[in-house]
């Protein structure tokens, strides 16, 4: 096992890592509320407009020099622009049809992927505690294939409540 004695915790990188968490979240609850009424289809291009539009403003904003015209090749930006365009589709799919909790477990998958292709793409090694980790997300993966969804509760009025869907009589 590593010795890890000798590091320290940044406050400010684990408070933007526990903002980030907890904006994620938020960002599955509101696309759940917003899911029940308008399909995946229609959420994934209303978030790439906004998202391009982002970057766009970024861009704009920051001025940066556009590289030479024979130095581009748009290959990458294009296979970067369809798994974009496929993850989020399949994330607002997710989240329609199994719910925020279950999706955001799912999700995990996403590590398992990037650990697999660094293991054999990039030839990493990983130490035991890393692959302890590895194991516990595929435990947890099973875990959210088995699970059953509870059902909703409406009665309660909690800070988030207005994400509910109406209730249809």
């Amino acid at each position: 096992l590593l010795n890890y004695s000798n590091y320290s915790i940044d406050p400010i990188g684990a408070s933007l890592m526990i903002i980030a968490a907890v904006l994620y979240a938020l960002h599955l609850l509101i696309n759940q509320r917003v899911l029940y009424e308008v399909p995946a289809p229609t959420v994934t291009f209303y978030t790439l407009l906004s998202m391009s539009l982002t970057v766009v403003l970024a861009f704009i904003l920051f001025k940066p020099s556009l590289p030479s015209a024979e130095n581009i090749s748009w290959w990458p930006l294009l296979v970067l622009s369809l798994i974009t365009f496929l993850s989020r589709v399949t994330l607002f799919f997710g989240v329609k049809h199994l719910g925020g909790i279950q999706t955001a477990l799912l999700g995990l998958g996403e590590i398992l992927v990037t650990v697999v292709v660094a293991q054999l793409y990039l030839g990493e090694r990983f130490s035991s505690v890393q692959w302890l980790g590895a194991i516990i997300i595929f435990i947890t993966l099973i875990l959210a294939v088995f699970d059953k969804p509870m059902p909703r509760n409406q009665s309660g009025k909690g800070f988030l409540h207005w994400l509910n869907p109406p209730i249809l009589k």
